[in-house]
Order: structure tokens, then C-alpha cells, then sequence
């Protein structure tokens, strides 16, 4: 009978991993070919917020891209518009840019026929950027903002578009 233990310990252990999905190395995240699309996309975000790049940032949203700021009223809402003068703006205020995107979690919606059409990425964000001191100086100092978002994405014509949460 104790000879028979480690052969049962095996077995189990043979059958139980091989049931466990496989996951991304380095995170929690089931390896899929639409989560490395996504794990892709951020990276292409975190890429084109540090060269300060409008135009790519863009280019990987939707058209139909609306962002409510995370606030009941409507004032600091804004569009794919809204956004690129957001983002013109701040580029050009700020100077060098440094940003680590940490993907924590992904969800996937399907349409009724099982095709998986959106995303959701719940996300951590440090990025630290060169400003103006204020005051009318022309001197520049770091300053550094970090929080934890969710990105909402559409699947478009087969490529990933965001639709919010930049």
C-alpha cells in the first residue's frame, strides 16, 4: 500500500495540471492568442505615451472612443477628438516621458455565437514626466502619477481598437 502512494500522488498531480490553462510567463493571464493581441496593444500604448506620440495613440483607438474621466458629471467627458487635442496639449507641456503598464487582469465578451468580440484590461499605471516648475519658469521637474484602470476594447475589422480608459 505505501508503495502504491507516490504512484497516486503522481497520477493526481498528472491529471490536475493537465486540466490548469496555460498561462502568459510572468503573469496570471491565460495564454490566448487575443490576450497576447492585447498584452501587444499595451505595449504599443505604453510605447507611444513615451515618444509622445499623438498619431499612434490614436491609431489604436476606435472611432467610436468616449471616455467619461470615472466621473458622474459630463463636463470631462470627451470623444476621439476630445482626445487628440487632450493629448496634443499635454505633449506638448511635457518633456520626457517614462511609463510601466502592468496588465492585472483581462475579460473577454462574446457575442451569441461564441466569437469574442470586446475586452476589458484592468491595468496599473506608473508614469513619471518632465513639466514645468509653474509660476512662469521655464525649469522642468519630474512629477509622477500611478493608479490602477480598466481599458475597454472593441475587436474591429480583427484588430483590437480602445474604446476607454486611456
Amino acid at each position: 500500500m505505501y508503495r502504491l502512494a507516490p504512484l497516486l500522488c503522481l497520477l493526481a498531480l498528472v491529471l490536475t495540471s493537465a486540466c490548469a490553462p496555460r498561462l502568459i510567463p510572468g503573469t496570471l493571464i491565460e495564454d490566448t492568442e487575443e490576450a497576447r493581441q492585447l498584452l501587444d496593444l499595451m505595449g504599443a500604448y505604453t510605447s507611444a505615451l513615451e515618444s509622445r506620440n499623438t498619431d499612434k495613440l490614436l491609431a489604436l483607438t476606435s472611432a467610436d472612443f468616449f471616455e467619461t474621466s470615472g466621473t458622474p458629471e459630463g463636463d470631462d467627458d470627451f470623444d476621439r477628438h476630445g482626445l487628440e487635442l487632450k493629448l496634443r496639449e499635454w505633449f506638448s507641456h511635457f518633456k520626457s516621458v517614462r511609463a510601466r503598464v502592468e496588465v492585472q487582469k483581462m475579460t473577454f465578451e462574446s457575442t451569441p455565437d461564441g466569437k469574442i468580440a470586446k475586452a476589458s484590461v484592468v491595468y496599473f499605471y506608473d508614469i513619471s514626466f518632465q513639466a514645468p516648475e509653474g509660476n512662469g519658469s521655464d525649469k522642468l521637474v519630474w512629477r509622477t502619477e500611478s493608479d490602477t484602470k480598466a481599458m475597454l476594447f472593441r475587436l474591429e475589422d480583427g484588430l483590437w481598437k480602445i474604446l476607454s480608459g486611456i
